[in-house]
């Protein structure tokens, strides 16, 4: 028999006869302990002095002595297998040539006596062979499905879970349902020794038991539980499987969201997994079919971060700081175009920049889209500039390429920054847009404007003339520089506004230029040659040695340099055009009714102004002689009329008063037909000599009787209206 164990004991043999022989049996196998005419169909030969029928056939089973011999064979069986124990021989091969069937040996059977002294034996005493070395009674042994089991979890551990007071002990792996399986049974359904499934221990792993244990142990847990494909497809969600970096346990989902995040490059704010207990690529695997992934930077930096520089004060620790603003550039460095809008997203909303204040140095935390970047450029520019923030690089966390990449993704510029506001166009700039394009009428509440300025500008323009000369010419000279990077970086259009509005219809005015363009051309900030603040237009931009820019210089309107060259040949020096400019002189009467001359004017004429109409045409014509009056123009059907005076043809030829109606050309600017309702004498309207294709003379005066401007030659506008006659047929008589 192949892996059975042999012993040495003695027997007495006593036959029927009398005659006893003492026979010792050395290395006898145990399974053979029958009379040979006995039972040999169980394969167990036991030899002793049983008493037996006449005819040697049987042997009685209610005999009192073969009882007995009975009694002392199983006796002897049990000191056999404490023997072999100590012996080192009692494995499994020697536990399945024991009386295991009850089916054999039952209670009517003459050996039951043997199966259930093995029974209690093996039930009781350190008789069943563990799984590392020694022996274990049944009461304190378990079976092991599987051999990572009986790997992973100590006797400690084992009692623990079960709750069992000692240890529980794995049984050797021998016994399986494939290499013992008369042994696996009997020790199953006789010894009420339960097998140990994979799933039956897992399910016993509670929060208590796994914060127990070391980090080692919990990795081992992770590679077994890998391997279960069984159980990975139950989900054990509702575990608290996962250790956590403060050795704490959760379950890996809760209500569809994960409770933790396998660790990442960087630290986060999100509960993560203990990095020990993940560090082979089984274990990381495992945690992956559980649903764990690595924490999203994005939601990361909107869940954990940016909070805290949400609130009314935002006091954080300069450690903290950087590692937030890595985390930041980490999560903004993702390649989801739709992670990374939604992260610019958030960073815009959230003052989560170190910011220091131009003016007085000042540090506060500001949104991205109030600050400037910290250029040497605008450092310098603004320097002193009170209200203009920019970023504060003596952090090194907010110097270098990238984070001026993430910031100006989140509105923060290295260029001056543009705003809009519709309050920047006033209500009468508004009204003479709309004059101008011949709707004045609006519904305001549609009215649309785009007008900007740049922040900073206006600040900038009240310290420039604090400052030192050098410095305010330096500075002059940046802005200059920076408005052309500026059009470089944003286009011209920026320097245009926009303006819109209904009525009955939609109407757009022209472009105009944007209220900063305004500011500038109106604002003394040029260093003229003694290095005082001039508007542009006093200033020459080819003495200022700055770079040219076409482009600017047709914005800023600095002074034509032809008007210094003919103020200079005519012998006036171009600082008396500019001091005429700044008053508001633009006439010679202007200049004399400032300086108190107008006496002097008229002597220095020699004749005083003209004060009626006859005088202006005399002193307009001189000794010329009178006009003659216009020649009718024969090819017009229309009937000549019989009035005094050139009747008008709707937009109002010139009329000299008295003539016709009395209303003269000024009546005429309600069109054509009324005009020549409203001709004298009944008559149709002429058309004058020479005029192109037939059509009248357009008389300006006549058409704008209320033209409020003063007349530089102090008429009205009866007069001018007579004025421009006289002038009218002196053209025609030189020129018919």
């Amino acid at each position: 028999m192949v892996g059975h164990v042999e012993i040495a004991f003695s027997l007495v043999i006593n036959d029927d006869s009398g005659h006893e022989t003492v026979q010792r049996v050395e290395r006898s196998p145990l399974v053979a302990f029958f009379p040979t005419a006995l039972e040999t169909h169980l394969g167990f030969l036991v030899q002793g002095p049983y008493r037996t029928t006449p005819s040697r056939d049987n042997v009685p089973r209610n005999e009192p002595w073969n009882q007995h011999l009975v009694g002392e064979t199983a006796s002897l069986l049990v000191e056999a297998l404490r023997w072999l124990r100590d012996q080192g021989l009692l494995d499994t091969a020697t536990l399945r040539c024991l009386p295991l069937d009850p089916t054999k040996f039952g209670e009517d059977n003459r050996l039951g006596r043997l199966f259930a002294e093995t029974k209690k034996a093996l039930s009781s005493e350190r008789l069943l062979p563990r799984f590392d070395a020694g022996h274990v009674a049944a009461t304190s042994a378990r079976l092991a499905r599987t051999q990572e089991l009986r790997d992973l979890f100590t006797p400690r551990q084992l009692a623990t879970l079960f709750g069992y007071p000692d240890e529980l002990v794995w049984l050797t792996g021998n016994i399986t349902q494939d290499r013992a399986p008369e042994l696996r049974r009997y020790l199953i359904d006789e010894l009420d020794i339960d097998e140990v499934t994979p799933e039956a221990t897992v399910r016993k792993l509670d929060k208590r038991f796994l914060e127990a244990q070391p980090d080692t142990w919990i990795l081992e847990l992770y590679e077994f539980l890998s391997g279960q494909s069984a159980l990975l497809r139950r989900r054990l969600n509702d575990l608290p499987l996962i250790r956590l970096e403060d050795g704490s346990h959760v379950t890996p989902q809760a209500d569809g969201q994960p409770q933790a995040f396998l660790p990442g490059a960087i630290k986060t704010g999100f509960p993560t997994v203990r990095a020990s207990v993940c560090a082979t690529e089984t274990a990381h695997e495992f945690l992956r079919s559980l649903g764990l992934t690595k924490p999203d930077p994005v939601d990361d930096v909107v869940r954990n971060v940016l909070p805290k520089y949400r609130e009314d004060e935002v006091d954080v620790a300069d450690p903290e700081y950087q590692a937030d603003i890595a985390r930041i550039l980490t999560a903004f460095a993702t390649d989801s175009k739709g992670h990374r809008e939604k992260l610019v997203a958030a960073l815009r909303e959230t003052a989560f920049v170190v910011a220091v204040d131009a003016g007085d140095g000042s540090k506060c935390v500001s949104e991205p889209g109030d600050l400037y970047l910290a250029t040497e450029r605008l450092k310098e520019l603004f320097a002193g500039v009170a209200g203009v923030h920019l970023v504060d690089d003596s952090f090194a966390c907010l110097r270098g390429e990238d984070v001026r990449d993430l910031l100006e993704a989140c509105g923060a510029v290295r260029y001056l920054r543009p705003y809009e506001d519709r309050s920047l166009l006033s209500r009468d700039e508004r009204a003479d847009l709309r004059r101008k394009t011949g709707h004045e009428r609006t519904s305001r509440q549609n009215d649309t404007v785009h007008d900007r300025t740049l922040h900073g500008l206006q600040k900038f323009l009240d310290l420039l003339p604090a400052l030192a000369l050098e410095d305010r010419c330096k500075r002059a000279q940046l802005l200059w520089e920076a408005l052309g990077e500026l059009e470089e970086r944003r286009g011209t259009g920026l320097f245009e506004g926009a303006y819109s509005w209904t009525h009955y219809g939609s109407y757009k005015a022209p472009p105009f230029d944007a209220f900063f363009v305004r500011k500038l051309n109106n604002t003394e900030w040029v260093p003229y040659e003694n290095g005082e603040l001039q508007r542009p237009e006093f200033v020459v931009f080819d003495t200022l040695g700055w770079k040219p820019n076409p482009f600017l210089q047709s914005k800023i309107r600095f002074r034509p340099p032809v008007i210094d060259t003919l103020a200079r040949e005519a012998g006036i020096e171009p600082g008396v055009l500019d001091l005429l400019k700044k008053l508001g002189v633009t006439s010679v009467a202007e200049l004399a009714e400032r300086l108190g001359l107008h006496e002097e004017a008229e002597q220095a004429d020699g004749e005083p102004d003209p004060k009626t109409v006859d005088e202006a045409i005399e002193s307009l014509l001189g000794s010329a002689p009178a006009p003659t009056p216009p020649v009718p123009d024969f090819t017009d059907p229309e009937p000549s009329g019989s009035g005094g005076g050139r009747g008008g043809s709707g937009a109002g030829a010139g009329v000299r008063p008295g003539a016709g109606s009395g209303k003269g050309a000024g009546a005429s600017a309600g069109g054509r037909g009324e005009a020549r309702a409203k001709s004298t004498g009944g008559g149709g309207a002429k058309r004058t000599p020479g005029s192109a294709a037939g059509r009248p003379f357009i008389s300006y005066v006549g058409t704008h009787p209320d033209d409020e401007e003063p007349d530089p030659g102090g008429l009205d506008q009866p007069a001018r209206m007579a004025l421009e006659e006289k002038a009218i047929a002196l053209i025609l008589q030189h020129e018919p």
